[in-house]
């Protein structure tokens, strides 16, 4: 073997790898660009709701009719909305008794009625004869 031959194969070894680490790197760079950029953040904005909102003849009819036009989906998919619908009716409420637009009792009766629980902060009543076992009116 000549002198200095081992180098020239182990360089062109190198080199080849080389090359082929840079084509590979460079076919992959433009497959990174081509990926959509992460969706921007939400703006949250607050609803404040106002006098015609706060009407309980309205609440209840929208919240009667607002899942209808899902009515064709799966129940784990309706579940959901009206798990959603629930948490949004409930914070319209606590917000139209912020707002002074609606008694607490008023609403309390209105998320009594609609099946969404009892208010926070509802009281539970001892039963009579001091059974010790709470009551919910």
């Amino acid at each position: 073997m000549k002198p200095g031959s081992a180098f020239k194969k182990n360089a062109g070894v190198i080199l080849g790898a080389g090359l082929v680490l840079g084509v590979l790197g460079a076919g992959v760079k433009p497959l990174l660009a081509q990926q959509d950029p992460p969706p921007p953040e939400p703006r949250l904005k607050n609803y404040y709701p106002d006098e015609t909102t706060c009407q309980g003849d309205l609440i209840r009819s929208g919240f009667a009719k607002n899942l209808l036009p899902w009515a064709d989906q799966p129940e784990p998919v309706l579940a959901s909305l009206r798990q959603v619908q629930a948490e949004m009716t409930r914070a319209t409420l606590a917000s139209c008794v912020r707002q002074k637009l609606m008694t607490p009792a008023q609403a309390a009766a209105l998320q009594k009625e609609l099946g969404l629980g009892e208010p926070p902060g509802a009281e539970t009543q001892p039963q009579p004869s001091g059974s010790g076992a709470p009551n919910r009116p």
